[in-house]
């Protein structure tokens, strides 16, 4: 099942940037191959890891710092690529990003059930980071919605970030709606 980061992705791959559908698809399934390949592994490595800041944490942080920088340059290829290297950038980045989103999720899970012993007390644990993660996507979701509609002021937009121009590809349609507007376009290069 897709959720609404995985549809957003593929429209702005097929859409904006021009990458067949059928090559896409591949990219995701090849990267989700190598990420349920590699969870067990990431597994057993962070159970023998010997640290002074433990055997979770550095693996935590760097798949932290990993999974935001790729998802920005999944998001964001150099500027007139064509097909075959568009696919390449993605098919790169993807696999990337999930390497690290597996390297910071495999140990913090393992993190949430060495906190406690105690069965009761670990399901609440892991109620608790259901519920926030929940929480955090909804409002991720609608909190930009409901603050416009608190304000009651939706053209406070002050600026505009869109996929790079480039020729043979559809213009990001947001962005001849932020220049109809007179707001600034932020744009990779």
């Amino acid at each position: 099942m897709l959720g609404d980061e995985e549809i957003r992705q593929a429209l702005t791959f097929d859409d904006v940037l021009l990458l067949p559908a059928g090559l896409y698809a591949i990219g995701v399934a090849v990267g989700r191959a190598l990420d349920a390949t590699i969870d067990p592994l990431l597994g057993h490595l962070s159970d023998h890891t010997r640290s002074r800041f433990g055997r979770r944490r550095p693996y935590v942080l760097v798949g932290a710092i990993g999974t935001g920088a790729l998802f920005y340059l999944m998001l964001a290829p150099p500027a007139r690529l064509p097909t075959s290297a568009l696919m390449i950038w993605f098919l790169v980045t993807y696999i990337l990003f999930f390497i690290f989103y597996a390297v910071l999720q495999v140990p913090k899970g393992a993190l949430a059930v060495e906190q406690t012993s105690d069965a009761h007390v670990r399901l609440r644990l892991f109620g608790a980071i259901g519920i926030g993660a929940a929480l955090g996507t909804l409002l991720g979701t609608l909190g930009p919605s409901v603050l416009e509609a608190l304000l009651g002021r939706s053209e406070d937009v002050v600026a505009v970030y869109c996929a790079p121009d480039q020729p043979g590809r559809k213009p990001d349609p947001l962005k001849a709606l932020a220049l109809s507007r007179n707001l600034p376009v932020f744009q990779p290069a």
